[in-house]
């Protein structure tokens, strides 16, 4: 169990950071594609398609973060500690990252012929945060069955 909480720390930070530096890579091009176009009057092509990649990717690794955080926003229509109530919740979620997992493995697998015309990117680079999502959900959820209960961070 020690195991797993400590590779489930460590694929949190590792996405953390990664997506930090996503995000300050995407407010970089926008801002470097605003003075291209209006002071300097050049386009920057691939600066849209960039801009596009460090978005999918950190919504995607950010939204598997904020499972692990229990950072979503959620409806409490039903009393969250009752243990019915938390099998059902955790059932739902399994599914779901066992879902993005496979079909979107499935889906960047079948990506891997594709190019993007302005920069010839492989756009399976784009499909794979996925599976990859999904596979650290799963991560987190498991971790979260096994060792329990974890603490909300603030």
């Amino acid at each position: 169990m020690a195991f797993l909480k400590v590779l489930a720390d460590w694929v949190e930070a590792l996405e953390l950071r990664f997506t930090q530096f996503l995000v300050a890579a995407l407010i970089a091009v926008v801002f470097g594609q605003v003075i291209a176009r209006y002071i300097l009057k050049v386009e920057m092509l691939w600066s849209q398609e960039a801009s596009l990649f460090c978005f999918i990717w950190s919504s995607f690794l950010g939204a598997a973060i904020a499972v692990r955080r229990k950072s979503h926003f959620v409806f409490d229509l039903l009393p969250p500690d009752q243990p019915a109530v938390r099998i059902v919740s955790i059932t739902g979620m399994l599914a779901l990252a066992l879902l993005c997992f496979a079909v979107g493995l499935e889906n960047a697998l079948a990506e891997w012929n594709r190019f993007s015309e302005p920069s010839g990117f492989r756009f399976i680079w784009f499909v794979l945060s996925i599976p990859i999502m999904g596979a650290s959900m799963l991560l987190f959820l498991i971790e979260e069955i096994i060792i329990g209960r974890r603490p909300k961070k603030e």
